[in-house]
């Protein structure tokens, strides 16, 4: 799970460009928005979750 302050981070992205990048991506159906505590939304990409889980 990423939030828009993880992309901005490990990107080095400015975080309008990483909140509109998660954001079609869940637009798309690649991830998922997930709420978190405080406000904060995560993005989750559970097929790639479920991959690993069968490793």
């Amino acid at each position: 799970m990423v939030t828009t302050n993880t992309v901005h981070r490990l990107l080095g992205v400015s975080l309008p460009a990483a909140h509109l990048a998660v954001e079609e991506l869940a637009g798309a159906g690649i991830v998922s928005r997930k709420t978190l505590g405080g406000g904060t939304t995560g993005y989750l990409a559970r097929d790639v979750f479920d991959l690993l889980a069968q490793q």
